[in-house]
C-alpha cells in the first residue's frame, strides 16, 4: 500500500513539474513582449518558477525538459500557459504584499 502511495506522489510531482516547466517555457516566448509593459517581470517571473522545479527536482536536466516541453506546446497551449502562470504569479503576488503591509504595521509579530 506505501509502494502505490509513493507512486502517486511521484506522479503528482511530475505533473506539478512539467506544469512549471509550461509556465517557464511561455514566460521565455512570450517575455519580450511582457517586459515592454513592465521591464523585467519576465525576469522575476522564470525565476519563480525555476523556484519551483529547482525545489522540487533539483537533478532534473533542466534544458532537456525545457526542450521537450517546447516541443510539445503549441502557441495555444503558450496562451493558456500564460494565463494560467500570471494568475498564480498574482496570487502570489498578492499575498506577499499583504505579508509585507502585516510586517510594516505589525514588525514584531505581537497580537
Amino acid at each position: 500500500m506505501l509502494f502505490v502511495f509513493l507512486t502517486r506522489a511521484s506522479f503528482a510531482e511530475d505533473a506539478d513539474t512539467v506544469a512549471d516547466l509550461q509556465c517557464l517555457v511561455a514566460i521565455m516566448e512570450t517575455g519580450p513582449q511582457i517586459d515592454k509593459v513592465a521591464p523585467g517581470s519576465s525576469q522575476v517571473a522564470a525565476m519563480y518558477f525555476l523556484g519551483r522545479i529547482d525545489g522540487r527536482s533539483s537533478a532534473l536536466d533542466l534544458e532537456a525538459a525545457i526542450r521537450r516541453v517546447t516541443a510539445s506546446m503549441s502557441q495555444i497551449d503558450i496562451g493558456a500557459a500564460d494565463v494560467q502562470c500570471g494568475k498564480q504569479l498574482s496570487v502570489r503576488g498578492h499575498t506577499m504584499q499583504a505579508i509585507g503591509e502585516h510586517l510594516i504595521l505589525n514588525p514584531k509579530g505581537k497580537r
